[in-house]
Parts: structure tokens; sequence; C-alpha cells
């Protein structure tokens, strides 16, 4: 039934998405200038097989960044604020 190898796939998938990877997102300001830049770093999920979930996870993090960047900030409604991504 091609049902069951569908939703047999889906969940393969869903499966692999699942990791326990993390990422921090901060604001830091510079105190002579006030000048502020949101870092964003991120471990995520490493394996040659699995290449796509790496993709979906830095593609996850840069939502968030950008969510980040247009919710928390209060800097006279600059939304040109600087980001950098760093991870591994």
């Amino acid at each position: 039934n091609s049902n069951n190898i569908h939703s047999s796939n889906w969940q393969g998938l869903q499966h692999s998405l699942l990791r326990r990877n993390a990422a921090l997102l901060v604001r830091v300001r510079h105190k002579a200038t006030g000048q502020t830049v949101v870092v964003a770093n991120a471990h995520l999920f490493w394996n040659p097989g699995y290449e796509y979930v790496k993709l979906c996870q830095a593609h996850y993090v840069l939502l968030q960044a950008r969510e980040f960047l247009h919710k928390n900030n209060n800097v006279n409604n600059n939304y040109d604020e600087p980001l950098i991504l760093a991870g591994d």
C-alpha cells in the first residue's frame, strides 16, 4: 500500500530531524558607542548521510534570528541591526 510507504518515509524523516543540538541568540552592545549586534551561534548536526538535517537546522536558526531581530529590537526601531552567524 502506497500510503504505508509514504507514512513510513515521513516518520523516518521526522525521526532524523529530532536532534539535541543547540543554538544561542544574544544581543551585545558596545559600551562607548551604543552600537548593537546580534550574534547567533549554533551547534549543528553533522552526518554525511543526513546533510539535509544540518540544512534544516541552519534554516531554522536563521528564521529564529530574524524573529529575534524584529521582536526584541527596542533600540530606535532599527531593523538594520547587524547579525553575526557562527557555529560548527
